[in-house]
């Protein structure tokens, strides 16, 4: 994509001619611009990277299995993952999704959980989400933890 920038006394006014579309498939891109005063004097050419990225993240629990007995103070642990930008934060919750906990970690995580506070025999329904750099947010998925 070229540019053409010109200054006037009060404003600046922008001419762009692209060569290729910025509405791209996932991934980064390279476009390039200048700008021309009104005295004609162009500017060296400069380039930006565009980075598209609509997919989500994806995270999992690796740490217990579905359903598995736990007690007192647990660390859950897992990975998350996005192609594109790169996972942000990772976040739990044990309340159905009413609050979100970030986790310690992006692709390697954990997250301490303290029991305690849950009647036994008590199945506890825990929520995992991760946000990569771009603002896309998982769908959490749902793991269940039996005391």
């Amino acid at each position: 994509m070229w540019a053409v920038l010109v200054s006037l006394p009060q404003h600046w006014i922008a001419s762009l001619t692209p060569h290729r579309s910025l509405s791209q498939q996932e991934g980064a891109s390279t476009h390039n611009y200048f700008s021309t005063d009104a005295a004609n004097n162009i500017e060296s050419t400069k380039s930006f990277t565009l980075n598209i990225d609509t997919v989500v993240p994806s995270s999992t629990v690796t740490s217990h299995a579905n359903n598995q007995p736990v007690g007192g103070t647990i660390t859950l642990g897992g990975a998350a993952s996005d192609a594109t930008s790169g996972v942000q934060k990772v976040e739990v919750s044990s309340d159905n999704g009413t609050t979100w906990n970030t986790a310690t970690g992006t692709t390697s995580w954990t997250y301490s959980l303290n029991t305690t506070s849950f009647a036994d025999g008590m199945t506890i329904t825990l929520k995992i989400r991760s946000t990569d750099v771009a603002g896309n947010v998982q769908p959490s998925s749902v793991t269940t933890r039996s005391l």
